[in-house]
């Protein structure tokens, strides 16, 4: 038996009359949208997500352009649309990655509207320099069609003003106008199709260098000899489930 000694009043050992205050919870786990990193499709030819997911990245496997960096698998189109090989690494244009993510919180869906985010590189001030974003519904038959473009941000109008001169003059641009791209993120809006055959859906993005107006309709861009536009086209495929249809009674 244990004895209890006091010196002086002993505090009581008897239940409190009163309540305690209320114990702290332990904070429930917040349970993470399901985000995946795309794997090269060898098939395909481009990265891929294979399951369903509230997000798909390619990673670095699309960082560069072409022989610049080099980006891994390059073109890293579904049908072919080549890159430009002209400029140099981290200064010329570049995608360095694409995601694709719903606006809701949980896995992308027939009928969610999802953003398709690209991180590019500008080179100079960026004026110039636009990436144009598509998709399609179905990575058999594919028809690319056009959601918007978005323009890099101009950084510095006084380094605006140099390379606009430069344009007046009909001066091929040097490399050494800059000696690093401006590094951003653009990034467009859509509402995936419903009704698709597959599961299977891809997103494309044509970034390059253009004065001008440019044709929209064709999702691939190419340079020519006498036109270079140090173009770069990445596209990323991934998966989406089926648009519910339950009827709650």
């Amino acid at each position: 038996q244990r004895h209890i000694f006091c010196y002086g009043e002993c505090a009581s050992t008897s239940p409190s009359v009163s309540p305690s205050k209320k114990p702290t919870l332990r904070p429930s786990l917040i349970e993470l949208p399901n985000q995946q990193d795309a794997e090269y499709d060898p098939v395909l030819k481009v990265p891929k997500c294979s399951t369903a997911s509230y997000s798909c990245s390619t990673g670095g496997l699309v960082a560069g352009r072409g022989a610049l960096g080099p980006e891994q698998d390059s073109p890293n189109s579904l049908d072919g649309c080549t890159d430009s090989n002209a400029g140099n690494y981290k200064i010329s244009e570049s995608i360095e990655k694409i995601t694709v993510s719903s606006n809701t919180q949980s896995n992308m869906r027939e009928g969610d509207t999802v953003t398709v985010t690209a991180k590019v590189i500008c080179w100079f001030t960026g004026a110039n320099d636009t990436a144009d974003f598509y998709y399609t519904a179905s990575v058999v038959d594919l028809v690319w069609v056009y959601i918007g473009s978005v323009d890099c941000f101009k950084v510095f109008a006084k380094a605006e003003e140099s390379e606009n001169e430069l344009m007046d003059q009909d001066i091929v641009r040097p490399a050494s106008l800059h000696s690093q791209g401006k590094e951003q993120e653009l990034s467009m809006s859509y509402t995936l199709p419903t009704g698709s055959q597959g599961s299977q859906h891809a997103v494309r993005v044509n970034f390059s260098y253009r004065i001008g107006e440019r044709d929209t309709t064709s999702s691939c861009v190419e340079s020519t000899a006498d036109d270079q536009f140090y173009n770069d086209v990445d596209d990323l495929v991934f998966t989406v489930e089926k648009e519910n249809t339950e009827v709650l009674i």
